[in-house]
């Protein structure tokens, strides 16, 4: 498959009689307007992620066990603007978010897949993240512990 390919896929997820829907995986850009639109819902999940968060933290367990369909319950918001996103719609958000549920789910799994279809899919990807955040916290926790001379 080549480059211009793989930019271009898409998946049509259709609904009702001649609805559909189009949606293609999330790229960077994507990803930092979700989180500075939506940081005060995110940064709470975020803690969880990178242990600051000691009493709730999120594991590997919990990303096995299906932790984005809670997520999505939780935050409706985000998984329209999600899909708003991934379908190049960002305008269309009041209506995405009248979708019915199962449309969602679909168009949810389908940008989910896309945009985690490295080796190791989502599970790895949160796993990298989780060691990167915890280094991070870590090297934080270190340099604020350490005397300065």
């Amino acid at each position: 498959m080549s480059f211009k390919n793989t930019l271009n896929r898409t998946k049509r997820i259709e609904f009702g009689e001649d609805g559909h829907i189009e949606v293609r995986g999330l790229a960077l850009p994507d990803i930092h307007q979700l989180v500075a639109v939506n940081y005060d819902e995110i940064a709470p999940l975020f803690d969880r992620f990178t242990g600051r968060d000691a009493s709730n933290p999120i594991t590997a367990d919990d990303i096995d066990n299906g932790i984005m369909v809670d997520l999505v319950a939780k935050f409706p918001a985000i998984a329209a603007h999600v899909i708003a996103l991934a379908a190049d719609e960002p305008a269309a958000f009041s209506d995405i978010m009248k979708l019915p549920l199962g449309v969602q789910v679909a168009a949810l799994e389908a940008i989910g897949t896309m945009t985690f279809s490295a080796p190791g899919g989502l599970k790895n990807f949160l796993e990298t993240v989780l060691a990167v955040a915890r280094g991070a916290n870590g090297l934080r926790n270190q340099m604020i512990e350490k005397p300065r001379n």
